[in-house]
């Protein structure tokens, strides 16, 4: 029984393909819901700086990978980590239908 999500927004996600240049090309769309967390500062010697990190639901079976970013209304976020939740249900059998990652911008 997949999770019933229709607030969904369906975004263009980049991946590196040349690292020395740090060249991004696109990838397949999307569907994707976020959740965030509210921004943090953060304090050095060179002044403020912001981070804000988040879960993003992804349909299962996207080609999402650790290091691609996604442009989000509140900005540009990148992909930290693999998958979680892109299983089915281990009692149940269950197939809900999207994967979560966890995401990040600035920092």
């Amino acid at each position: 029984m997949p999770l019933n999500i229709s607030d969904y927004q369906t975004v263009i996600p980049t991946r590196v393909v040349d690292e020395a240049n740090n060249t991004r090309a696109p990838l397949p769309p999307i569907d994707v819901v976020a959740f965030l967390d509210e921004p943090q500062v953060l304090l050095d010697s060179q002044g403020k700086r912001f981070v804000q990190t988040g879960i993003l639901r992804v349909r299962r079976g996207s080609d999402l990978k650790a290091g691609d970013e996604v442009l989000l209304p509140e900005g540009i976020f990148g992909v930290v980590g693999a998958p979680t939740g892109n299983r089915n249900h281990c009692m149940t059998g269950a197939d809900f239908g999207w994967a979560r990652y966890k995401i990040r911008r600035g920092g």
